[in-house]
């Protein structure tokens, strides 16, 4: 089990990369109604890939010879989905920014969590004033310029986790954990659980039980959880800020994403020897909710002296749901010798998804 929980870490180290999401919560700074919007839409793949992740249902039939026998059986998951090209980037126009604006009007595409490693310039739309040692020794300058935040060219997110399984009468429950893990490197914390029953239609309608191939019913429960420690400060050196006595202190930072999965499908299998395929349809019920919490400073001109930027505060700024329920085309096959099951799986949908499960029958 330890040797296990090392390769979990070692996998989900891949997160490391995601530290980037991490950058686009800087935003903030400018106000809540443009940061949740850079927010939403820079990582809106990363919510789609970890769903999809989630919506695979992990079909894996066992040649159980005595169906009226309770089996156990234990074993690892693996599954990757694989992002759509079309979601790699994003115009800013569209976003209707109130705060924000590109600097160069005609750069206006920015890449989201996977796009290309490039950015382009954002400045707010206020502005101050700050000294010059030329006449009229003051100019204008945007209260704040932030790049885009740049893509990390990531186009699959694995996920692990550890499987344990029950099985009688063709019904078999699967539940599924993965042990909160943090990655130090990115200030992230990974975490989830789910389960999936599945019920062989044969068992209960006597004549599907005769049969040249079985009819497999499944549904399932995925939730998966990442947690951005964020250090969010009011550090930017060119800027004159106003007496800061009465902000902060700003702590308990954190950008929370959240996605649950509900499978739902019906599968066809044909056994041969050691064997089982199986073809199927789905439709998934997937969503997400991304909060932001903690205390941050907003940036806004000082009305009273123009040379000077005031900061306020900010608590818990936004927090906001997406769904992407789709339907999905399931194919799988599972080999399985003696106590030993090996199971691959592929769902088409918007996102593609693999899934690879190894168990070890009692």
């Amino acid at each position: 089990m330890t040797k296990l929980f090392f390769f979990l870490v070692f996998l989900c180290d891949n997160f490391v990369t995601f530290s980037q999401v991490a950058s686009t919560t800087n935003f903030i700074k400018g106000g809540t109604s443009d940061a949740v919007k850079v927010i939403a839409a820079y990582i809106n793949p990363l919510e789609k890939a970890i769903a999809y992740n989630g919506s695979n249902n992990r079909l894996v039939i066992y040649d159980n010879k005595e169906v009226d026998k309770l089996r156990f059986g234990l074993g690892i998951n693996i599954s990757a989905a694989f992002i759509n090209s079309n979601d790699n980037t994003y115009n800013v126009n569209d976003l209707n920014l109130q705060e924000f604006e590109p600097s160069d009007a005609s750069r206006t595409i920015a890449q989201t969590f996977s796009g290309t490693e490039s950015s382009i310039l954002l400045r707010t739309k206020d502005s101050y004033l700050a000294a010059t040692t030329s006449y009229p020794f003051y100019e204008s300058r945007p209260i704040l310029e932030l790049d885009s935040p740049e893509g990390t060219t990531i186009q699959q997110i694995p996920l692990a986790t550890i499987n344990g399984l029950v099985e009688k009468n063709g019904n078999q429950l699967e539940l599924r954990f993965l042990p909160t893990l943090t990655i130090n490197q990115a200030n992230l914390k990974v975490f989830g659980f789910g389960g999936t029953l599945q019920h062989n239609l044969g068992t209960l309608i006597k004549p599907l039980s005769d049969s040249w191939l079985d009819i497999y019913i499944v549904a399932g429960f995925q939730l998966n959880r990442l947690s951005y420690q964020l250090d969010i400060q009011p550090n930017e050196a060119s800027i004159n800020f106003a007496s800061l006595t009465a902000n902060g202190p700003y702590t308990g930072q954190e950008l929370i994403l959240t996605t649950q999965s509900i499978p739902l499908s019906i599968n066809f299998v044909k056994t041969a020897k050691h064997f089982s395929f199986s073809l199927g349809g789905a439709y998934n019920l997937m969503n997400s909710d991304v909060r932001m919490v903690g205390k941050y400073p907003v940036y806004a001109s000082d009305p009273s002296n123009t040379l000077q930027v005031i900061v306020t505060d900010i608590t818990d700024p936004f927090q906001y749901q997406n769904n992407f329920n789709k339907l999905a085309f399931n194919a799988g096959v599972s080999f399985q010798s003696k106590h030993v099951v090996l199971g691959l799986n592929y769902a088409y949908s918007y996102y593609q998804t693999l899934n690879l499960n190894l168990g070890f029958l009692f």
